[in-house]
């Protein structure tokens, strides 16, 4: 290998790995966002259990498809976060393991 092509591929290698982890504050962000979702969540909760006499049916249902929305919008969020780790993040911290540990992580045991 020449000292040219040697150097690309540490300046290629480089860049991927860099590139990889500047995904994980916005992982890290959307982590934190979790927080908000779940403390949006019970004061929805709270102000629908307190009003809950005085509501009709359909400001009822209104509200509890508000929560629902939150839930999904949670579950998306978590989904985002997991498989941005597994695709970007994981890869990165794999490689630099042994390979019987990347066997074993791969098999799910």
């Amino acid at each position: 290998m020449t000292r040219r092509t040697h150097y690309g591929a540490l300046h290629r290698r480089a860049v991927q790995r860099l590139s990889r982890w500047l995904l994980a504050p916005f992982l890290i962000g959307l982590a934190l966002c979790l927080f908000l979702l779940i403390f949006r969540f019970f004061a929805d909760f709270h102000e629908l259990a307190i009003r809950l006499a005085t509501l009709t049916w359909h400001e009822l249902i209104v509200g509890v498809l508000n929560m629902i929305d939150i839930v999904l919008t949670a579950n998306l969020v978590l989904i985002v976060i997991f498989s941005g780790y597994e695709n970007f993040i994981r890869r990165v911290v794999r490689k630099q393991g042994c390979r019987e540990t990347m066997r074993t992580s791969q098999s799910g045991h």
